[in-house]
């Protein structure tokens, strides 16, 4: 595990990575329960749902420069949310 925090993510890591999250996000809205209970979540977070329309796109353009590792946690984002 010392690597993901010292060493860059590779390309093929990241495509791999990226096509995971894309390919598998229509999935997140196969039910309206978990339809739903994403949105419920969005209310709870403050999340906008405009988040879901740029989803694929905002994770497309992530690059190798945007992700960096710290205490074992790969950020893509400059905040990280944790609970109150």
């Amino acid at each position: 595990y010392e690597e993901m925090r010292t060493d860059p993510v590779t390309d093929e890591e990241l495509t791999v990575s990226k096509n995971q999250f894309i390919d598998t996000f229509p999935s997140s809205f196969s039910s309206a329960s978990q339809t739903v209970s994403i949105y419920a979540i969005d209310e709870l977070l403050g999340r906008s749902h405009d988040y879901w329309v740029n989803y694929r796109k905002n994770v497309a353009a992530v690059t190798a420069a945007d992700i960096t590792a710290s205490n074992g946690v790969i950020h893509v984002i400059d905040t990280v949310l944790l609970p109150q």
